[in-house]
């Protein structure tokens, strides 16, 4: 009996090593790029639109403190309630530090609420080793050079799983910004960080340009050769 209770103990404590474990460390080399295919679907005030094409991420500058990244839209089509419109498309400008925590957003589609638009697509990734379907909660404080509200986060890692032929960690995350702006992310991450796949679900984006807030959703997958 006490020899299958040794094994039984033995048998649980491999188990738990062999559980996947992950740990984000950010890694940002200068002029460094990746291109994304882009989707943004979003409602607002009885109008839908479709925002499409190839997103650049190019990290123009990476020191011992902060990087510098342009989101930059290559072949972007807008199509409002079925009929392609112009659209002035601009580049978002992101300063990260270097755990990869936003610093400052500027930029992007005339009209928009840069750093919100933003954070549809950002992904707010543990700082700490996790385990296979385990949690964390943070909340990141009123950010007056962000222009933000208090976030609250919390996600599950979801383990590992190939996407494009990539070894990822897949985590679920919600933010809810202020008192109303939530963004529901699934997204795909190497261990340095990058991107590699994201859905996600957004509901109360201000859309300055509307004088409303919208609701959509958007996807972003790395582009393959």
């Amino acid at each position: 009996m006490k020899r299958i209770l040794v094994f039984t103990v033995a048998a649980v404590a491999a188990l738990v090593v062999a559980q996947d474990k992950v740990k984000i460390q950010p890694k940002y080399t200068a002029e460094s790029s990746s291109s994304y295919k882009i989707t943004m679907k979003m409602a607002v005030g009885g109008i839908e639109a479709e925002l499409s094409g190839n997103m650049v991420m190019a990290v123009k500058s990476a020191g011992e403190a902060e990087a510098k990244v342009e989101y930059d839209w290559q072949n972007g089509k807008a199509v409002v309630n079925g009929e392609e419109t112009p659209v002035p498309f601009a580049p978002t400008h992101v300063i990260y530090d270097l755990k990869g925590d936003l610093m400052k957003v500027e930029g992007g589609i005339e009209g928009t609420d840069p750093i919100r638009t933003y954070l549809t697509v950002f992904a707010h990734l543990p700082a700490d080793e996790l385990v296979k379907d385990g949690t964390w909660k943070k909340t990141y404080p009123k950010s007056a050079p962000l222009g933000i509200d208090e976030r609250t986060v919390e996600g599950t890692y979801l383990g590992d799983e190939e996407v494009a032929g990539k070894k990822s960690h897949k985590f679920k995350i919600k933010m809810v910004e202020g008192a109303s702006f939530t963004t529901v992310i699934m997204a795909w991450v190497e261990a340095d960080g990058k991107i590699v796949k994201l859905e996600g679900e957004f509901t109360a984006l201000p859309l300055p340009i509307a004088g409303e807030s919208a609701n959509g959703t958007v996807r972003l997958e790395l582009a393959t050769k």
